[in-house]
């Protein structure tokens, strides 16, 4: 599976941000653990995938592990978003997908 992907970094984190890929949350999370990986992957803390349709933001830890809000994740995910889909005009808010 070929997967476009951006590293992103904010004080000291860390990010590689992709759009949804229509996998399962489990998928994403055995994705993280590969992907972010400092031996045999990029070494950065999070995965986060964004949902460009329903604007989803799923954060997912370097161990696979569901990742509780993080700020910079966040201003990352608003920067890619724009430059990937060049549309925040409809969002008032953002969904995390936690739990």
């Amino acid at each position: 599976m070929d997967i476009k992907f951006k590293k992103y970094h904010a004080l000291g984190n860390n990010f590689l941000m992709i759009d949804e890929l229509g996998l399962s949350r489990e998928d994403y999370f055995k994705l993280a653990e590969t992907m972010c990986c400092d031996y045999s992957g990029f070494g950065t803390d999070e995965l986060i995938v964004l949902g460009a349709e329903d604007k989803k933001i799923l954060h997912v830890n370097k161990d696979g592990t569901l990742a509780a809000l993080c700020g910079n994740g966040l201003r990352c995910s608003a920067h890619y978003f724009w430059e990937e889909h060049k549309n925040l005009k409809d969002i008032d808010f953002i969904k995390l997908m936690m739990g």
